[in-house]
Order: C-alpha cells, then sequence, then structure tokens
C-alpha cells in the first residue's frame, strides 16, 4: 500500500470479522439523532459543491472559504477539491477496493496506533502505524472499545475550550470523535474524546498546556503527529460520504464505521479484533434493525 508506515503484516483469520456496515440515508439521519455529541450534528445540512462553486472557490484562492465548500486543505493533493472526491477514485482502485473494513489499534503502553484493513478473505494488513500522545495522570485515555463513524478532515474543526469558546487550528486539521455503542445500537459521544491532530501554539494560553504528540501528554485525547497522513490512509481506506458541515466544523460520514481497540493489555492483533468484531456487529446490526421495525 502507498500510504502506511509497515508494509506487509498479513493474518489469515478463520472466522468472519467485521460486517461491513454501508448506512443508507435513514440510517444517517437517525445516527445524526442517537450519536450527536456536546455540540451537536442534528442541525449540519447536506452541502454539495457545483461546477460554478468551484469557479468560485478557484478565484477567491486558499486563504477564503466559499459557503458550502470545506476550507483549502494542503494534505489533499492537487486537483482535488474535498475527500469525497479523492475517496471515491480510490474505492475504485483494486488496491483499495478488496478492504471490507477497517479497524483501529491503540496500545496504551507502546504509545502506538495501528490502522488494520481488513480483506474479503479475512486476511488483515497494517495500513499506517505511528507513535500517539495519550493522557497523563489524572486524565488517563479511557480503555475499551468505541467507534467513529465521521471526522472533520478540514483546518476549519474547533476545539471548544471553557464557556463553549471556539479555539481554531489546536486540532491541526483533524478530529474524529470517539463513539460508545451499547449493544442495542444506541450511541453517544464519550464526553469529549477523540483522535486529532494537535498544535499547541493555537492554545491561547500555550504555556498551560503539553505540546508534545507522543507519551504521556493529552487530557485523554489521542495526539496525532502527522494528520495529513492518517487521515489520508484512512479515507482512502474506508471512504467517506458527501461533504456537511456543523458549528465544529465541515466532516463527511465514513462509509463505514470503524471499531477503535484501546487497551493497556498485552493482547494479540487476532484477540483485538475479535472484540471489535463483536462491538460491530452487536451495536450496529441492532441499530439497522432499529430503523426498520
Amino acid at each position: 500500500m502507498m500510504l502506511k508506515a509497515h508494509r506487509g503484516l498479513a493474518i489469515s483469520l478463520g472466522m468472519t470479522l467485521v460486517a461491513s456496515f454501508a448506512f443508507a440515508t435513514p440510517a444517517v439521519a437517525y445516527c445524526e439523532q442517537v450519536c450527536r455529541g456536546a455540540q451537536g450534528l442534528g442541525a449540519a445540512a447536506l452541502m454539495v459543491a457545483t461546477p460554478s462553486e468551484t469557479e468560485r472557490a478557484l478565484a477567491a484562492g486558499p486563504a477564503q472559504q466559499v459557503p458550502g465548500l470545506p476550507p483549502h486543505d494542503p494534505c489533499l493533493p492537487p486537483l482535488f477539491w474535498n475527500w469525497h472526491e479523492l475517496s471515491r477514485m480510490e474505492r475504485e482502485s483494486p488496491e483499495w477496493g478488496d478492504f471490507r473494513s477497517a479497524e483501529i489499534v491503540l496500545d496504551l503502553n507502546r504509545f502506538t496506533l495501528t490502522l488494520l484493513g481488513i480483506r474479503g478473505d479475512d486476511s488483515v494488513e497494517t495500513i499506517y502505524e505511528t507513535p500517539v500522545g495519550v493522557g497523563q495522570g489524572s486524565t488517563p485515555t479511557p480503555t475499551g472499545q468505541f467507534i467513529i463513524n465521521h471526522v472533520y478532515p478540514y483546518p476549519d474543526v474547533f476545539f471548544f475550550a471553557e464557556g463553549n469558546q471556539k479555539i481554531p487550528a489546536l486540532y491541526n486539521g483533524f478530529f474524529a470523535p470517539l463513539l460508545l455503542c451499547d449493544k442495542h445500537g444506541r450511541c453517544e459521544r464519550y464526553q469529549d474524546l477523540g483522535i486529532h491532530g494537535f498544535d499547541a501554539s493555537a492554545y491561547p494560553h500555550p504555556s498551560r498546556i503539553r505540546p508534545e504528540t507522543e507519551g504521556e501528554v493529552s487530557g485523554g485525547c489521542i495526539r496525532l503527529p502527522d494528520p495529513c497522513a492518517f487521515k489520508s490512509a484512512l479515507i482512502r481506506l474506508v471512504g467517506v460520504g458527501t461533504l456537511k458541515q456543523n458549528d465544529r466544523g465541515s466532516y463527511h460520514w465514513l462509509n463505514k464505521p470503524v471499531a477503535v481497540s484501546i487497551t493497556d493489555r498485552e493482547l494479540g492483533i487476532l484477540s483485538l479484533l475479535q472484540e471489535g468484531a463483536y462491538l460491530l456487529h452487536s451495536g450496529l446490526k441492532n441499530l439497522l434493525k432499529g430503523l426498520t421495525e
């Protein structure tokens, strides 16, 4: 694969692991209600670029944002206006189209995050691996099984400080909220935790916050040292839907929800994948079942 730190880890599994869930429009609407966070997703409106809007954006230049379009993202390859365009092309490629699901494994002991791709024959490949920053002292990163089903991959994503103050640029162009889903498919934001980039210089009082992106340094979230590389690998692997916007910024629904396994135990990849598979199978199956009853 072209976007990974380590190549070639392939494990043959003797069982079907994570089922591929592609949310139809009713499911997306339902998930906007049950999976909204503290800042909410229910008011988000679908916004799709038209050729005329693209032309206006080109005339405006990367420093200005045209309504209905995301801001310029230097992480995108040339000629692409948003991540949906890129993911549509990549998902048609045989190199990426063979993956039916994905899982993120976070090892709190080694301070590493690994993005795994699961192929149709149940083999597993390491797509991307990186050192990360995790919670410190009294604010540890929680262990357990979570889900991400949407991402904010643009420079306009806001961090909400005390008093709901919006701080731009702190997330360094990427934020993926962690969702906690029960076996009935009910999902909610887990506090305000997520996987994100980090630029301490954007904080109003940088001396009060640790700037590192590796080790025990955060308030509980997972800090990525290279959010460009991670979001590019994730979006190419699972794909994203059309652009949406809310008060936090511009975002996309993932075409397939991704299980996130956070552990401080010495477990093999097989055990972690089985736990993630159970989470997706039980929780999302019941969520979708509820939509048809």
